[in-house]
């Protein structure tokens, strides 16, 4: 036989005068001659009120990052070891492309190098931080090729969390991000050895060999026009690039390039040149390129 609605609801009242917990709020009863075509409401299932903790078959939260890197082969290096780490990651060339990018997505932290055009990452720092008074810090984290006495402490007082110094290593990214933003689980072990900045070998020799000539360019450029200040710009992102990919002695002539443009007889520049395309000739021809 079925049982009707009354029936039903009299026997949960029955049943909730031995409990501590009130199942439903108090409903006419209809054992005190309710008409018979009175319609009554049901009170809310326990799973409609229920408060369900998430549990570890749940999807974490997206972590996106914002990575502030003027030089190509640096940001596709960082890149491809963020996004091998788990992160969602956008790119801006410098600190404006940063404040530009800043109110329209919510990012978990700010990877900034600290030489960039336009501007740098110290003068982007102390706008984020003169903006963010009274709201919540987003951590922002310097890259720099600089490892100079004073580099911390200099990105510490711009307002700046923490440091990493160029090449960026796949490792100490990696101990960087969780001590960050900890919210990806740890990427599979590589299949096969790569360097030390996690990317493996051939990737980094292509993705320097195609860069290289625009920055040759730039290095020629500003030697015929006698620009100091773009020569020295230019040789302190081919110094970074060649860092990161291993070209140890394209990073010492750039080095060299870097300090002779303050002040050195442009002819002596043009011999560290000249120099400096003879090493990236070596590097073509073992690549096959």
């Amino acid at each position: 036989m079925v049982r009707g609605v009354h029936e039903i609801l009299a026997e949960r009242r029955a049943k909730a005068s031995t409990l501590t917990l009130t199942l439903a709020p108090d409903l006419p009863d209809p054992s005190h001659g309710a008409p018979a075509a009175q319609t009554v409401v049901p009170p809310p299932t326990p799973a409609a009120v229920t408060y369900r903790p998430e549990t570890s078959s749940q999807a974490a939260p997206a972590v996106r990052l914002l990575l502030a890197e003027d030089n190509p082969v640096n940001s596709k290096v960082a890149l491809l070891l963020l996004e091998r780490l788990g992160y969602a990651v956008d790119l801006a060339a410098n600190g404006r492309e940063v404040l530009e990018l800043l109110p329209k997505t919510s990012y978990s932290l700010i990877l900034m190098d600290c030489q960039m055009p336009g501007m740098d990452g110290y003068e982007a720092t102390r706008i984020i931080r003169e903006q963010e008074r009274g709201l919540s810090r987003i951590p922002i984290v310097a890259m720099t090729a600089n490892a100079m006495p004073g580099d911390r402490e200099r990105c510490i007082a711009a307002g700046m969390d923490d440091y990493l110094s160029k090449p960026i290593e796949r490792a100490k990214l990696a101990e960087m991000m969780a001590k960050w933003v900890p919210l990806r689980p740890q990427s599979p072990a590589p299949t096969e050895p790569t360097p030390a900045t996690g990317v493996s070998r051939p990737e980094l020799t292509a993705l320097f060999l195609e860069d290289a000539p625009a920055r040759l360019a730039e290095l020629d450029a500003a030697v015929r026009q006698g620009d100091r200040d773009a020569l020295r710009r230019a040789a302190h992102q081919l110094k970074g690039t060649a860092a990161t990919v291993g070209a140890t002695d394209v990073a010492r002539s750039a080095a060299q390039l870097e300090r002779a443009a303050e002040g050195s007889p442009l002819d002596a520049v043009s011999d560290l040149l000249a120099t400096l395309n003879m090493e990236l000739d070596r590097i073509r021809r073992a690549a096959g390129a």
